[in-house]
């Protein structure tokens, strides 16, 4: 069967800690997180330069982006073992792919979705900013999403605790989040948002999973989902803020 070339270029974040001489790291599993293909993957880190070359029987032609994240979880994997030993914090960020045809593709520092979306945005980063400064719960949401971007195999995860720091403005003060609170407070959080409990099925789904520690596959059109799901969460988490904490009212859908 003929077998797919793909090569990835990147760096490690930040630089100058682990300084890698002409170190190979070689696999003839893909740790692709449950997929089911075979091939081999090389990884070449150079002084701060990371050159990872896959082969495969797979074509991902229309999925770099899932398998930039599968070679990054791959070569952080490494890095971990490295950075447990040392007492370091080092990251692989892969930036740029290409397949055999000799396409490339740019994988930058965004969503490209959000990015071409910010004008959705209810609010401006200064008004947002203004508006986490009082709300301690919704600072900490906003990190925990943002974080989502940055970890793109653990999105359910971070997306799920993103809803969960704004929920907890659901429980009145003085209450234990205790299973009851716990569940009342997703009630109220939807019906002042307006958003059904089965929007939020695949990020709870997925979270349940990584929150107990096991790895699972995430593709990229989930990956995009989960995160589209919480921003436009937190989107009306903001106007519910700014109407002074009042349901939204018949102007908007619910999201189910």
């Amino acid at each position: 069967m003929e077998m797919n070339r793909y090569q990835f270029w990147g760096y490690l974040d930040p630089p100058d800690i682990l300084n890698f001489d002409q170190y190979t790291l070689k696999s003839n599993d893909i740790i692709s997180l449950g997929s089911v293909f075979s091939g081999s993957v090389e990884v070449l880190l150079d002084k701060n330069n990371v050159v990872v070359t896959v082969e495969t029987e797979h074509n991902f032609d229309k999925e770099l982006e899932t398998l930039k994240n599968s070679l990054e979880y791959f070569t952080n994997n490494f890095l971990g073992a490295c950075n447990y030993n040392y007492g370091t914090f080092v990251k692989c960020r892969i930036i740029q792919g290409g397949n055999n045809a000799k396409q490339l593709y740019s994988f930058l520092p965004k969503n490209r979705s959000l990015f071409d979306n910010q004008k959705s945005r209810p609010f401006t980063p200064q008004e947002i900013a203004e508006i986490s400064l009082k709300d301690l719960q919704i600072a900490r949401a906003i990190g925990q999403a943002v974080d989502a971007l940055n970890h793109p195999i653990d999105t359910g995860f971070f997306c799920y605790r993103s809803l969960e720091a704004l929920r907890q403005n659901f429980i009145p003060q003085g209450v234990g989040d205790d299973d009851e609170a716990r569940l009342k407070s997703w009630k109220d959080m939807g019906e002042a948002l307006k958003v059904r409990l089965s929007y939020i099925k695949l990020i709870k789904d997925n979270a349940g999973v990584t929150r107990h520690g096991k790895v699972q596959n995430v593709s990229g059109s989930e990956i995009q989902e989960m995160i589209d799901t919480t921003w436009k969460i937190i989107d009306r988490y903001l106007v519910y803020i700014r109407r002074g904490k009042k349901p939204l009212d018949s102007s908007f859908n619910f999201l189910n």
